[in-house]
């Protein structure tokens, strides 16, 4: 398993900050630095934020092998996460000062922070379960004998059954895409794949798949997403899982649609929407039935966009009522082309 620091940013990522991923992505360290010092200091930063901020400057500090102001900055955003409430904030910092002091052999306050990451994970499992899982096996490495660091340390997993050493990986991987770090997201989830295949875990398996195309999708890697997706169908077929099937064909036709294919992104959605409507889910139909508009509303077809944008409408009155702005814009430039 990989140990890697992690960056975090805002859900609603302001504008001002998105350059930052791409610089941070290109690993231009030393700009990634003075960008974010910068804005750390304005006054008008609201301390949810400048926590985020200064973890992220941890992150840089730490890649110029700066660890003493990389502690430094982590602290400061554990600090602040913890008084402005927020807690994604405190969690990714005190990992990182685990995964620092775990670098450096220091391994009281490296479990110290791990510590943390757990106590506070356990608060919101739902949300944060993933980051405990992170960090308690980056805990067991600091009570074993190991006193190197490699990439392919493994926690002995003897106790575990392999469904839920795929589980594990699922998890750790979730929480590796969400710091931008795709391709150690891709390895857990390829080895995952790989544990399902030997032992025949189809259902498990399709879940995999279906997350490794889109972690491979967001790197630009869209032949093996597609090899990723297929793969993940037909694993889903054999094993019945009907959802499953239906959140891939979802996930698929988002790929194609990105792709500008997009009479292949409207079979995959039509297919999803079918599924669904044959499960009885109702809560999530609304997104398809809004993709499937936004499809239709560029190729002219402008009675289908209606139907599907009105029938988006419907849906998310009732299950996802924060989508209804989107919706109900999308209709009116629909109706708009129409005079």
């Amino acid at each position: 398993m990989t140990h890697r620091v992690l960056a975090t940013w805002p859900e609603d990522l302001p504008a001002e900050y998105s350059s930052l991923q791409s610089i941070m992505s290109s690993r231009q360290w030393n700009e990634f630095r003075d960008r974010l010092r910068e804005l750390s200091a304005s006054d008008s930063v609201p301390d949810q934020i400048r926590a985020i901020l200064h973890n992220n400057l941890g992150v840089a500090y730490q890649e110029l092998g700066l660890n003493n102001l990389a502690v430094e900055s982590y602290e400061q955003a554990n600090a602040l996460g913890l008084s402005a409430g927020n807690t994604l904030a405190s969690i990714v910092a005190n990992y990182n000062l685990g995964n620092l002091y775990y670098t450096e052999m220091r391994w009281e306050p490296a479990r110290h922070h791990l510590d943390q990451v757990i106590i506070l994970s356990n608060k919101r499992p739902s949300e944060f379960s993933a980051y405990s899982v992170l960090a308690t096996d980056l805990r067991t490495l600091t009570l074993t004998e190991k006193h190197t660091i490699s990439t392919n340390d493994q926690i002995p997993a003897s106790q575990l059954t392999v469904k839920d050493q795929v589980e594990r990986s699922r998890a750790v991987a979730s929480v590796y895409s969400n710091a931008g770090l795709i391709a150690e997201a891709i390895i857990e989830l390829e080895q995952a794949d790989q544990l399902c295949k030997v032992h025949q875990l189809d259902g498990l398996d399709a879940l995999v798949l279906n997350e490794l195309a889109i972690a491979m999708g967001d790197v630009e890697k869209n032949d093996d997403a597609t090899a990723c997706f297929s793969q993940a169908l037909d694993a889903a077929r054999r094993a019945g899982r009907k959802a499953t099937e239906a959140s891939i064909q979802n996930n698929w036709a988002l790929l194609l649609k990105k792709l500008g294919q997009s009479s292949k992104a409207i079979a995959r959605f039509e297919a999803a929407l079918s599924i669904k409507r044959e499960l009885g889910d109702q809560a999530s139909i609304g997104n398809v039935l809004y993709n499937l508009a936004s499809l239709y509303y560029p190729k002219q077809q402008l009675d289908e966009a209606q139907r599907f944008a009105e029938a988006a409408i419907r849906a998310d009155e009732q299950h996802d009522p924060n989508s209804l702005a989107s919706d109900k814009e999308l209709l009116k430039l629909i109706r708009q082309s129409k005079v």
